[in-house]
Order: C-alpha cells, then sequence, then structure tokens
C-alpha cells in the first residue's frame, strides 16, 4: 500500500508532497511583487475534480488516496519550471502561473489540465479505471486581484460560475477575458488550419540605396490572408505564431520561398538580396545554420543574396549562442543584420561580440526624424556609430520625403517603407526588378 509523501506539514501536503496553501500564498505575494515591478500579468488558477465524492464513497479511502496522488503527479507535469501546483483542499488544486503574457495563455494551460486529469487513472487492486473531470476558474492579477486572498477569491468566483455552467471546463474571471481568451484560442486553430491549407504566404518590400535610388533588395515578410481574401494584420498573426511555437515551420516556408523566389530575379551584377527575419524559435534550433546551407544548396541561390535578420531582443536572449549561430552563418558568406537597432538592449558590447553587417534603425526613430530633434540626434549617432564600425546601416518605417532627405544627408546606406513601397506580392516584384535592370 502507498505510504503518504514524508514532508514538512506546514509547507506541505502529506499525501501528495505539493504545497500547501500556505506556502501558496507565499509564493503568490512574491509573484505579485515581482509582477508589479515587471509590468507583466500572473495567474492563479483553482481546479476542482468533478464528482470525486461519490467516487471515494463508493471505492474507500484508499482508492481516492491513490487517486489524488497520480492527478497531483499529473498536473504537476503538465506545468513549467517555475510554476507552482498546490493541494489547498480535499479535492481541490491551485495552480500559480508566474510568468504569462496574455489572459489566453492561462486559459491554454487551464484546458491542458483539464485534459491531464480527464486521462483515466488506473489503481491496483482495482479491476475498472477511473474516470474524472476537472473544472477550473482563472484569475489574473492586476485585473482580478493584488494579492493572494483577492486572486484566490476570485479564481474560486470563476470555478463556481464554470461549475453552474455544467463543469469540465474553465472560465475566466470576467466574461470580457473569456471572451477574449476565447478569440485568441480560435485564431490559434485557424493559424494551425491555414498552415495546411497554404494560407501562408511571402510579400517583399523593396529596399533602396538612398546614395542614388537604385535596387539594392527586398525584405521577405510572411502574412496570413484567411478565406474570403481578409488578411490578418502582420502585428497580430506574428505574435501569435511565436506564442504557438508555430513561428518554426512558418519560418522554414518562408526561408525556402524567399530564397527560391530570390534565386529568379535577374539584376545587376549579382542580383537583389533578400533579407529573411530569424525568430528567437529559429534561432535556437541546433541545426539552423545546416537547414540554411541545405536551402541555399537547393535554390542554388548565392549565399551573398541572402541577409538573415534578428532582433537585439532575441538576440540578447542567449548571448554565448547567438554569436556561435551566426559565427556559422557568416563563415557560408549569408549576411547578418541587427533589426530594430536602438530600441532593445544597444550595447557596444554586443556589436563587438556578435559578427554583423548591417543595422537596421528602427521605425519609431525614423517617425520623429526632424532637424534638431531628439529623434534625429538618435538616428544621426547609430549612422555614425555603425561607418565607424564598418556596419551598413537601413532605415526601416521611411513615409516622407523629408525622412529619406534626412537619412540621405547622414549618410545612411538603405532603406525601406512606403516612401516608396509596401510590400509587394510575387509579379509586382518581378515587373520591379526587370525595371530596375533596364
Amino acid at each position: 500500500m502507498p505510504m503518504a509523501v514524508d514532508v514538512d506539514p506546514l509547507l506541505h501536503d502529506p499525501l501528495t508532497g505539493l504545497p500547501n496553501r500556505r506556502l501558496l500564498e507565499d509564493r503568490i505575494e512574491i509573484a505579485a511583487a515581482q509582477a508589479q515591478r515587471l509590468e507583466r500579468p500572473i495567474a492563479v488558477l483553482r481546479l476542482d475534480l468533478d464528482r470525486f465524492k461519490p467516487v471515494n464513497d463508493v471505492r474507500g479511502p484508499r482508492v481516492g488516496d491513490e487517486i489524488l496522488r497520480r492527478i497531483a503527479r499529473r498536473l504537476a507535469s503538465s506545468i513549467l519550471e517555475g510554476d507552482t501546483v498546490a493541494r489547498t483542499g480535499g479535492d481541490e488544486f491551485t495552480v500559480l502561473l508566474p510568468d504569462v503574457r496574455h489572459e489566453e495563455d492561462a486559459a491554454k494551460v487551464a484546458e491542458s489540465l483539464r485534459r491531464a486529469v480527464a486521462a483515466p487513472v488506473f489503481v491496483e487492486g482495482e479491476r475498472e479505471p477511473v474516470r474524472l473531470t476537472a473544472t477550473l476558474g482563472v484569475a489574473i492579477f492586476p485585473a482580478d486581484g493584488h494579492d493572494a486572498e483577492s486572486l484566490l477569491r476570485n479564481a474560486e468566483n470563476a470555478l463556481h460560475r464554470a461549475k453552474a455552467l455544467g463543469g469540465d471546463s474553465y472560465q475566466l474571471c470576467t466574461p470580457e477575458m473569456n471572451r477574449r481568451a476565447a478569440e485568441r484560442l480560435k485564431l490559434e486553430e485557424d493559424l494551425r488550419a491555414a498552415l495546411a491549407r497554404e494560407e501562408i504566404h511571402v510579400r517583399y518590400q523593396p529596399i533602396y540605396r538612398l546614395k542614388d535610388g537604385s535596387l539594392s533588395g527586398f525584405e521577405a515578410l510572411a502574412r496570413w490572408t484567411r478565406s474570403g481574401g481578409r488578411e490578418v494584420p502582420a502585428e497580430v498573426f506574428v505574435s501569435l505564431a511565436e506564442e504557438a511555437r508555430l513561428i518554426l515551420p512558418i519560418g522554414r516556408f518562408v526561408l525556402l520561398a524567399a530564397c527560391r523566389e530570390a534565386a529568379r530575379w535577374k539584376g545587376r551584377g549579382a542580383g537583389p538580396t533578400v533579407a529573411v527575419n530569424l525568430s528567437a524559435w529559429q534561432l535556437r534550433e541546433p541545426r539552423i545554420a545546416d537547414e540554411v546551407a541545405r536551402v541555399l544548396d537547393e535554390t542554388r541561390l548565392a549565399p551573398s543574396r541572402l541577409m538573415l535578420e534578428i532582433t537585439e531582443r532575441v538576440a540578447v536572449q542567449d548571448a554565448e549562442l547567438t554569436a556561435r549561430v551566426l559565427a556559422q552563418l557568416r563563415g557560408m558568406g549569408v549576411y547578418i543584420a541587427l533589426d530594430d537597432f536602438g530600441i532593445g538592449y544597444s550595447s557596444l558590447a554586443y556589436l563587438h561580440r556578435f559578427p554583423v553587417d548591417a543595422l537596421k534603425i528602427d521605425r519609431t526613430f525614423v517617425q520623429e526624424l526632424r532637424p534638431g530633434s531628439r529623434g534625429g540626434s538618435i538616428v544621426a549617432a547609430i549612422i555614425a556609430l555603425g561607418h565607424a564600425l564598418q556596419l551598413k546601416i537601413i532605415a526601416e518605417g521611411v513615409e516622407t520625403d523629408e525622412q529619406a532627405a534626412f537619412l540621405r544627408a547622414h549618410g545612411c546606406d538603405e532603406a525601406q517603407g512606403y516612401r516608396w513601397s509596401g510590400p509587394l506580392a510575387t509579379p509586382d516584384v518581378n515587373a520591379l526588378v526587370e525595371e530596375a535592370t533596364v
């Protein structure tokens, strides 16, 4: 017969070994204080086993205790390191998520926990497995409370509302949160289906040399056009793909499509370059350099015509890994650009450490370009710094003649934006390349 877990009963539940309510409340208070400083949300989830009492009454406390131990292990294995699952009642558990981006992230965890509970529980000596369901309530800091007491209370209120709706489900604290979470989860499901339906496609924004106005290359940008011709805003689509970890298949698709398209361009000299963004998930792929090499070989595109872009924020997440991967890519002859420069973690140390060929000035600075303005001074300084390090400088988001003139006057090498063109479909790109070679 399984023995109870030997733990400190002041802080842990003796039956399951999980933290008890006292330890949980301490952790919620600490997480809330950190979240307040970092201006980020946390989530508290209350989970109740549906109809556990009848099972416990019929099968006896031995089986009931074993079920609780097994459910506890399932819940603990369903959360990330740094999260907490506690036993806070007879058949009630509470989960603390100290780092969530959106309420739909907590909703996804709630659904994962609900499914974990729903799997059959096999208990030694019992002929039939036990099948249970779970109901959950979710509260989000700071919208639903600023301390452990209020967050636990509001998660409990959401739990009761889910029970009233029939159980075996979850509810967030407010109907508006439930609506937003449901919309986000539906959009994620649609994105997964879109990959199979080939609704993801690539558009190309031209990049021009400011010195003479000639075409330099294009930036490849993933786009999602849903059935009926409605395009999902790029910022929504890319953010969702990152969070759902769908950015890897999308990134592979864009890299292959862009290199294949660029290999067809016939321009002056070697032809226009193509710039492709690398996400944080792609950068962490163990064989990303091999994948890029395979794509270049398959499409027969010269490495010097491919520029891979990473943002500052992505680059500094793991500086050692970034430096190693970029060195491999650059060693192949691929060009490297540091994107969104100036809004992340700009540092001379990183510029010295990372093998990059170009800096892309973020559009937020370009929008503020005026003679004598603070934004203008920052852009001029970035250009001077980049040139001192023998880096090419590319400005993003140029929309007016005045912005282009300012950049040209201060020696910026290249620029892109609606001043010249938005992202183009393949036929328009081909026409532009042909026109540029005449």
